[in-house]
């Protein structure tokens, strides 16, 4: 089965082709369902997870199937959306479920190569590593630490976007929780930190 996602992209959930993408504990249609991410929904595309033994993407059934983490349409008490994480069916044959998101906004780091981003300026996104993110007060891993920001929070971007040592760095303000501000990483060439909220 041909596919068109790979690791470390993020990828949109289609309308109109069954609802929201299921999330399930394994990669068969039947498995235990973890969670929902909705339509226009903008998931990270993982690699396999640790302990997986067999081919990735996993095709089975006519349905292929990627390790992905996104958000649901829940939120906590403090207004964070829940991030979950599993099994989720890209395509059914020719029917696919999910699309690669192109990067919309690049920029150079130390070493001359482009990294690409799927902010930008004025955009709301969310915090997609279970461990949350560090807010810092320049645009640099050491950085000084003036915050964080735990998985789900959401945040508008204000400036950048700045590359420095293979990472892309935006200045955020945090949304939910409030009153955050600062600069954080938005991902590096195998993993996004931050997903769009909302499609631009």
């Amino acid at each position: 089965m041909a596919h068109t996602l790979q690791v470390g992209d993020l990828a949109v959930v289609i309308a109109g082709q069954g609802g929201p993408n299921n999330v399930r504990r394994s990669p068969k249609i039947g498995a235990r369902i973890k969670g929902k991410i909705p339509e226009h929904a903008v998931l990270a595309i993982l690699p396999k997870p640790a302990g997986w033994q067999g081919a990735y993407p996993h095709s089975a059934g006519g349905f292929l199937w990627w390790y992905v983490r996104g958000r649901t349409e829940t939120k906590t008490a403090d207004g964070r959306f829940k991030v979950i994480e599993g099994w989720s069916a890209a395509s059914e044959n020719s029917t696919a479920f999910l699309r690669r998101m192109p990067p919309s906004v690049g920029c150079l780091d130390t070493m001359g190569t482009t990294l690409d981003t799927n902010l930008q300026s004025g955009q709301q996104a969310y915090v997609l590593p279970k461990d949350g993110l560090n807010v810092r007060r320049n645009s640099a891993p050491n950085a000084t630490r003036v915050g964080g920001l735990r998985t789900g929070s959401i945040v508008e971007i204000t400036g950048g976007p700045e590359c420095d040592s293979k990472m892309v760095w935006w200045q955020v303000k945090s949304l939910h929780p409030a009153a955050q501000s600062g600069w954080v990483s938005g991902g590096n060439i195998l993993e996004w930190f931050l997903a769009p909220l909302t499609l631009m």
